[in-house]
């Protein structure tokens, strides 16, 4: 076989694998979210890595600020962002953000798709 014909068919057994991971805050005692949840995982495993992980709520925070709290939230979802990773932010309320419309968050800045 010809290198460069080799070099193609080496290629095209090559495959990559998509890893997603669903970051939560908190654990969910909703029935349907949990139901919900377990469907998508149930169809996402046939096409990528699936895993889900929980940040614990935070102890000790009823001397802090509701804005305190998401701040120490805040610091600890940055803290699992890799470099090289693709960060989509949902919010709770579901509202379509445009590319690069995250202020204030330099590591997800251009991230975020309507």
């Amino acid at each position: 076989m010809p290198k460069d014909l080799h070099g193609l068919a080496a290629m095209s057994t090559c495959t990559l694998t998509m890893k997603i991971t669903l970051v939560t805050v908190g654990k969910t005692d909703v029935k349907w979210v949990k139901e919900g949840l377990d469907l998508y995982k149930s169809r996402l495993v046939h096409y990528a890595q699936f895993s889900v992980s929980e940040i614990p709520e935070l102890k000790n925070v009823s001397a802090l600020s509701k804005e305190q709290i998401k701040t120490k939230e805040g610091e600890i979802l940055l803290s699992m962002i890799k470099p090289a990773d693709f960060v989509v932010l949902m919010d709770e309320h579901g509202r379509n953000l445009r590319r690069g419309s995250r202020k204030g968050c330099p590591r997800a800045e251009g991230t975020l798709f309507s």
